[in-house]
């Protein structure tokens, strides 16, 4: 069962099950379904790094002056919402590739584990939101190269 048939058939109770025996048409691959392996990359960036944690944060990085922390704010911000409403892979998918960019230059720019506690936490709950984007959707982590 692969991305391809699984993520662009819009077959997310498939992933969420990782369906591998079900009789389910492959799509054409195109130049979206290419570029998904970064954009996985990306998503799994965050949920790597939050999916063990205990406690859940809220989204609220005021304490956070990075330029690439309020730039991935906005971004989610930016996404969040149609992700919700639509419910849908395709929603789903859209909103991860416009997060890619600010995903990665977050983690390339900024600490996340940083020593002060508030600007840590301020971090960490940005990032489990972003993690958090496909919950009823799909469990990207069953995808191969998660």
């Amino acid at each position: 069962f692969g991305l391809v048939s699984g993520l662009f058939a819009g077959l997310s109770f498939a992933l969420a099950f990782g369906a591998k025996d079900m009789d389910i048409p492959t799509p054409i691959e195109s130049d979206s379904t290419r570029d998904w392996p970064p954009v996985l990359t990306a998503y799994a960036r965050c949920k790597r790094i939050v999916r063990k944690l205990p406690e859940q944060y809220p989204l609220d990085v005021t304490a956070d002056p990075e330029p690439a922390t309020q730039a991935l704010l906005a971004a989610y911000q930016a996404v969040a919402s149609s992700v919700r409403t639509a419910g849908d892979v395709a929603a789903l998918d859209a909103a991860l590739r416009v997060l890619v960019g600010p995903i990665n230059a977050f983690f390339d720019q900024v600490l996340v584990m940083a020593e002060d506690e508030a600007l840590r936490q301020a971090r960490l709950g940005l990032v489990q939101h972003i993690a958090a984007l496909p919950e009823g959707i799909a469990d990207l982590a069953l995808l191969q190269g998660f």
